[in-house]
């Protein structure tokens, strides 16, 4: 709706207060006369949006959002779960490997699977997936030096038995 002025003629000198409509404020000033160069009301553009409370207090929700966050960064540390096997489990690993898993050994978590009944853990570059009964998942305090040093074997093993198997690979190739 636009506003409009109401009683004096466009050219009288008397001073009417402005009437704000939805977007558009009509005002009647001598400066706005000369500019036009001729008597009458000049339109003011005010916001077009009327105020909407989730955009007023979006800047509040995002400030307290990050706030919460806040402190897992400030430290830098990454957080990484850990999963703690409770007994001997066979896996196939993403590369096709098999390995028998010893009870004890702990291994990066990735990610759950099927409704939390399967987790997907980590060893090196490759993964393999754990029913969720054979694990036990560390609270950070519970991941020691015992436990990475454990897991930083299982990754030496797991590497320096693909290279064996690539300088297998390649002396098939050169001999044939």
């Amino acid at each position: 709706m636009l506003s409009r002025r109401i009683g004096a003629a466009a050219g009288s000198d008397q001073q009417n207060p402005p009437v704000t409509g939805c977007c558009v404020t009509s005002v009647t000033e001598p400066s706005a006369q000369k500019k036009r160069g001729r008597g009458g009301a000049a339109l003011i553009f005010s916001r077009a949006v009327p105020n909407v409370p989730p955009v007023k207090y979006s800047a509040l929700i995002l400030a307290l959002l990050f706030s919460a966050l806040a402190p897992a960064y400030a430290e830098g540390k990454k957080v990484v779960l850990f999963a703690m096997l409770l007994e001997e489990t066979p896996v196939q690993l993403a590369d096709g490997a098999k390995w028998l898993m010893d009870k004890g050994d702990a291994f990066p978590v990735l990610q759950f699977k099927d409704q939390q009944t399967v987790l997907v853990l980590q060893l090196a570059g490759t993964q393999f997936l754990v029913p969720a009964k054979n694990v036990r998942v560390l609270e950070e305090d519970e991941v020691t030096d015992e436990v990475m040093a454990a897991y930083r074997r299982n990754v030496v093993n797991y590497l320096e038995g693909k290279v064996k198997k690539w300088r297998a690979a390649a002396k098939g190739k050169s001999e044939e």
